[in-house]
């Protein structure tokens, strides 16, 4: 359910501002008007897409991240160098989740001038949510290989020996 929601979230915030954008173009070239709060909306728009796909990253695994040491790593240090890594990224994402509940909190008492002033602190959610998301997210990766760095077998399917970035070959193809 959640996957459903965070992909048509994804998809609605992308055909908005894809809409609001031509609209406001199409407005100020052909008639010489355009609607003042339409930049600001994408503003706070962009923000929830990168929030959103940050989250659709975590959920699928493919963060960027540097592996040039870890790719050379026997399996079960790789593991335990996961973990790690898992830890520490849960760890900051619930720091920053809990950051922006205070930003949140902050915007709906003083709301700043302006464009959306008083709805700010509405806009401003999506980064709880992603953070708290994702937090979420990387406490389960972290457990999921911790037991598999002490039970020697893989929890996470979509990973193998060789690493979890190249996609398999499809039956009949030639290596």
């Amino acid at each position: 359910m959640l996957l459903v929601l965070e992909d048509g979230l994804l998809v609605l915030v992308l055909a908005a501002m894809i809409l609001f954008s031509f609209t406001q173009i199409a407005l100020r070239n052909l008639f010489d008007i355009g609607f003042a709060w339409i930049e600001p909306l994408l503003r706070h728009l962009v923000l929830w897409i990168a929030l959103l796909g940050a989250m659709v990253a975590a959920r699928e695994n493919s963060h960027l991240s540097v592996d040039a040491v870890t790719a050379f790593l026997p399996r079960r240090l790789k593991m335990g160098v996961r973990v790690l890594t898992d830890a520490f990224t849960a760890l900051v994402c619930g720091l920053l989740g809990y950051s922006s509940v205070l930003l949140a909190m902050d915007l709906y008492e003083y709301p700043p001038p302006g464009s959306f002033g008083d709805q700010a602190w509405i806009f401003s959610l999506v980064l709880p949510l992603g953070f708290c998301v994702m937090a979420l997210r990387y406490l389960v990766s972290m457990v999921l290989h911790g037991i598999s760095l002490i039970t020697g077998n893989s929890l996470v399917p979509s990973e193998t020996d060789e690493g979890h970035d190249r996609p398999e070959p499809a039956p009949g193809d030639h290596p």
